[in-house]
């Protein structure tokens, strides 16, 4: 009876120790994703009310920026790790399934999304290492990445489908997106004292109804690259945000949602401060 007692006390220290570390990689995480949408969120700020002309920028064109900082090289290797962190937990979410989203059609697009997630957070974790140690020469700013991707997938077979498709995910996550904003669900992942705080809802509201405009506009642009095999119409996040900039009363619109975007930057230190775990979805 000692010895089962003993191997039970080891593994409950062992599963507790577990729980920590992933509860501290994801925390980094949220920390990290935070910080790469205030930059975004500063840079069309500024492009919108500073005279920063074309400066709006998308998740590469703002961590290149952190590359120009006296403590560059630290800053993108914490960055990079906290991205790394985060890409893992969203792959983890896609193919664990601790939220139970099952396998029926909506299930299995929801875990695609976490995929497809995690996959885009460890493509700018190896970004910003890359930066950090000179693995490849210059920094983008992003503005023509969608573009030259979409068309080396068009040049393949069924390229336009998969693009098309794409479009379509995107635009099914900008969804989700302003039905959070709208329900507010995320709240149910936080404890009880965060939740009383009238003013983490509304900001979480503000940050995923921001992220409904910017995910519509990219997922819209893709669909028409697809129908039009035209490769020039694909915008990523930065490209969405200076389509906003060029309409009518365009730096007022880009300002109003750059500032989403900086709530949305502050919902995810929220979420790095007091989220509860497991770890589910938002």
């Amino acid at each position: 009876m000692a010895t089962v007692a003993a191997s039970a006390h080891h593994a409950n220290r062992h599963s507790k120790k577990h729980h920590r570390g992933l509860d501290i990689a994801a925390r980094a995480g949220y920390a990290a994703h935070g910080l790469v949408y205030a930059l975004i969120a500063v840079f069309a700020i500024d492009a919108a009310f500073g005279g920063g002309g074309d400066q709006a920028q998308g998740p590469k064109g703002s961590i290149s920026s952190i590359a120009q900082t006296g403590f560059g090289t630290v800053l993108l290797v914490i960055l990079a790790i906290g991205l790394m962190a985060y890409g893992l937990m969203r792959l983890w979410q896609g193919t664990a399934d601790p939220a139970n989203h099952g396998t029926d059609a909506k299930g299995i697009g929801v875990r695609l999304g976490r995929v497809g997630s995690g996959l885009m957070q460890l493509g700018l974790s190896f970004y910003a290492l890359s930066l950090a140690f000179g693995w490849f020469s210059g920094a983008t700013s992003g503005g023509g990445g969608a573009q030259s991707l979409t068309a080396r997938v068009l040049s393949w077979p069924g390229g336009a489908w998969i693009i098309g498709a794409l479009g379509i995910g995107i635009v099914v996550g900008g969804l989700v997106q302003l039905k959070k904003a709208i329900t507010a669900d995320f709240m149910d992942e936080l404890p009880t004292d965060a939740r009383h705080k009238g003013w983490v809802k509304h900001t979480g509201r503000a940050g995923f109804a921001s992220r409904f405009v910017v995910f519509s506009i990219v997922g819209v642009f893709l669909v028409v690259a697809a129908v039009q095999s035209n490769p020039d119409q694909a915008r990523g996040l930065g490209g969405a945000l200076r389509t906003l900039q060029q309409q009518t009363f365009g730096p007022w619109v880009l300002g109003v949602v750059a500032l989403g975007l900086l709530a949305f930057a502050m919902t995810r230190a929220i979420f790095a401060r007091y989220k509860t775990f497991p770890i589910q979805d938002n």
